[in-house]
């Protein structure tokens, strides 16, 4: 794809004061699906780290079309692979960043409307933000829904809401075959655990007991809807909280390991650049410098 057919604004600012200007002017309650944007992206491990913002704007679908991200949101956290789908829900917080080496490769669209609401309730599928395994056909609807918005055209709008209404069916019938409610709130349940024992360790045997569960079965319930294993899911808990013990300043990278209960320094670095493609001290050195993660903000 064309560097011009992507981004034919002058700039990168011109971009966002236009994209911007699209959630002023448009008239309250008028449109049931508005088209704010859509693009081919891919996302390189520091460049910037971290996407993360509080009460979003707007609702965004994305596509992983190669590499693989982790996805936190309202502090569930989800590892997206290939093929997989996922929602960036308007009025809630999220965080994402890639941990492929070679990037994290998507395709995606805003909007806002009423019309988003209405067809997630309709399905059954509010509150359910991620979908794995979606396939070639949600990905060709993406690459629809991008198309028509290059067209540039006025009118595009209510096209562009059929095609929504497809993909929420496609997304309806991916999930058709993922376990009952009952199993997702015990899920919920052992993440919750989860977080609970950032500060005192996790034996995943145990937790699996506590559940009245195989190790095995739990799992496998637990990778099918939060997209990780329970341990990489505790890993990924850890790391979140150590950027902010690190952002704050007020502990040093032994103090950061022990509270997080690493073997040691170097262990806790070695993963922490492992999974983020950074170092604990280059991480420091950013906050520092005024460049934090929140406020690098991806607009879209």
């Amino acid at each position: 794809m064309s560097r011009n057919k992507t981004r034919d604004f002058q700039n990168f600012q011109d971009f966002l004061s236009e994209q911007e200007g699209y959630l002023e002017r448009l008239p309250k309650g008028t449109e049931p699906f508005f088209l704010l944007y859509a693009q081919f992206i891919t996302h390189i491990p520091g460049h910037p780290q971290f996407w993360k913002r509080r009460t979003y704007r707007r609702w965004t679908f994305e596509y992983t079309i190669e590499g693989e991200g982790i996805l936190e949101i309202d502090h569930i956290a989800y590892t997206v692979k290939p093929g997989d789908v996922y929602i960036l829900p308007i009025r809630h917080d999220h965080l994402y960043y890639p941990v492929s080496p070679d990037g994290w490769k998507k395709v995606y669209f805003n909007s806002i409307g009423c019309l988003h609401e209405q067809l997630l309730q309709s399905y059954g599928l509010v509150g359910k933000y991620y979908y794995p395994n979606c396939g070639e056909k949600v990905l060709r609807l993406f690459r629809k829904i991008h198309d028509l918005f290059y067209r540039r055209e006025t009118d595009i709008h209510n096209e562009a809401a059929l095609l929504f209404h497809e993909l929420i069916q496609m997304l309806n019938k991916s999930s058709a075959d993922m376990p009952g409610k009952g199993v997702y709130e015990t899920v919920l349940q052992i993440s919750h655990a989860i977080e609970r024992s950032i500060f005192t360790g996790l034996n995943v045997k145990e937790l699996a007991k506590r559940f009245h569960l195989s190790q095995e079965y739990m799992t496998r319930i637990f990778r099918k809807h939060m997209g990780c294993a329970p341990y990489e899911y505790y890993l990924h808990r850890r790391l979140l909280v150590a950027r902010e013990m690190l952002a704050s300043g007020e502990f040093n990278l032994s103090e950061i390991a022990a509270k997080l209960n690493f073997n040691d320094q170097f262990h806790f670095s070695k993963i922490f650049r492992q999974k983020t493609g950074m170092a604990p001290s280059e991480y420091r050195r950013l906050q520092k410098t005024g460049q934090e993660t929140d406020k690098q903000e991806n607009p879209f």
